[in-house]
């Protein structure tokens, strides 16, 4: 039988299998601050500091008050293009 898993055990799991540990791991997330499906705090920050901790590193690019939806600020954040275009480089 399968048992539910809290958040901050997801949380944990989801920074180990994506760092895996190896600081050349890299991760960028976009978060609106002003976001009441999933708050800054209590959801980005926290994977941030967990996925650092299991040796990746992660950038967060933080939109003023944007919240939960689809907007150009996302699809053209400079600093995630560069991100991208870095991590594609061989």
């Amino acid at each position: 039988m399968i048992s539910a898993i809290n958040r901050d055990e997801l949380v944990d799991l989801m920074a180990y299998l994506l760092s895996g540990g190896n600081p050349d791991h890299k991760a960028f997330t976009v978060q609106g601050d002003k976001d009441g499906i999933v708050p800054l705090e209590d959801n980005t920050a926290l994977l941030k500091q967990r996925y650092e901790a299991a040796g990746g590193t992660c950038e967060v690019k933080i939109i003023p008050g944007g919240g939960h939806e689809i907007s150009p600020a996302f699809f053209e954040c400079q600093e995630l293009i560069d991100f991208i275009l870095k991590q594609a480089q061989p």
